[in-house]
């Protein structure tokens, strides 16, 4: 209500602001920070020559002609070195990692003027 108040000088938009009486008191200074390990996932990859022989069957069974036709080309091609070899690429890209953070913030003021800071 008090910001139709304004009428046409807000036509284009208005910001109304509402600032807080000031809080006097001692200098506060707070510092929280913490520390864990995000765990590793429960991943497993397969290498194409696992995924073709899992397909396969589901394929042969219910798949369309258009289905066939339409088979992922990676797992056709069994010449290609990568399709019989190791899948060991999760354990170099999902690993234990920590996690943390550390932040500080420093609060105060008088009856007139008040202030806070806040690091992170």
């Amino acid at each position: 209500m008090a910001l139709a108040s304004l009428g046409s000088m807000a036509a284009n938009g208005a910001i109304w602001i509402t600032t807080k009486n000031a809080k006097s008191g001692f200098r506060e200074i707070t510092i929280n920070s913490y520390f864990g390990y995000a765990a590793k996932p429960n991943t497993y990859a397969t290498n194409a020559a696992f995924e073709d022989k899992f397909r396969q069957p589901f394929y042969n069974r219910y798949g369309t002609v258009n289905d066939r036709l339409n088979y992922p080309p990676y797992l056709r091609d069994s010449t290609n070195v990568d399709y019989y070899g190791p899948s060991n690429w999760t354990d170099l890209y999902y690993k234990y990692s920590p996690t943390y953070n550390v932040d500080a913030s420093i609060s105060g003021g008088s009856d007139r003027a008040n202030f806070r800071f806040l690091q992170v």
